[in-house]
């Protein structure tokens, strides 16, 4: 018999000490279990708030389409960063409106999940296709497999991802819309967007407790 002993710190995250009794432990065997394990881990709104995804979201959007409009070196970051955005608007209705979400990163179980929770959102056929090619951009931020094919991405996708953002957009909340729009310039997750002069060097050895 397998065994395995799965220990939830304060923050959710997943320890699993496992050990082996009479039958040895089977390392794909062991990963797929894990994988089931983070796959069942849930968000609530004691950790993170709704507004705090949609700026970062957002913010993701924004620089994917700058990257998309330089050269193609960059396009991969950028194609991660796009379906990052629309997984932290789709996260932070969840949040406002359910209460929670699973820790996953698929668009359209994400999806699935709004609709359990009587959540709707209406998108076109166009719009689905577009989020079904986007669902495999999270693989970008690895190198293709070699057992797979290369992930495709082109400048021209900005627009097709743009619309299916604002189509979103149009249906969040109306109060998460609100507050987003009442965010303070220079602000983003309690953080303020401040200047450090060339002159001051940043003290790693206190921001990282980390000395000889």
């Amino acid at each position: 018999m397998n065994n395995a002993i799965i220990i939830f710190n304060s923050s959710k995250k997943a320890k699993v000490v496992y050990y082996r009794h009479g039958v040895s432990w089977n390392g794909n065997r062991f990963a797929i279990l894990l994988k089931e394990i983070m796959r069942q881990r849930v968000i609530t709104k004691e950790d993170y708030k709704a507004l705090d995804l949609l700026q970062a979201g957002l913010d993701h959007l924004k620089a994917a389409e700058i990257l998309l409009r330089e050269s193609p070196e960059v396009f991969d970051s950028a194609g991660y960063l796009a379906h990052l955005g629309i997984e932290l608007m789709i996260k932070s209705w969840m949040i406002i409106s359910i209460g929670s979400f699973n820790a996953i990163h698929s668009l359209k179980q994400l999806i699935k999940d709004m609709e359990k929770g009587n959540c709707k959102l209406s998108l076109t056929e166009r719009e689905l296709q577009t989020l079904a090619y986007i669902e495999k951009f999270k693989d970008l931020r690895y190198p293709s497999l070699i057992s797979r094919n290369p992930v495709e991405i082109g400048s021209a996708d900005i627009d097709q991802i743009n619309q299916l953002a604002d189509t979103i957009w149009q249906q969040m909340p109306d109060q998460l819309v609100t507050e987003y729009g009442e965010i303070s310039h220079g602000k983003k997750a309690g953080r303020v967007f401040m200047k450090r002069l060339k002159s001051i060097v940043r003290d790693l050895k206190f921001e990282t407790d980390i000395s000889s």
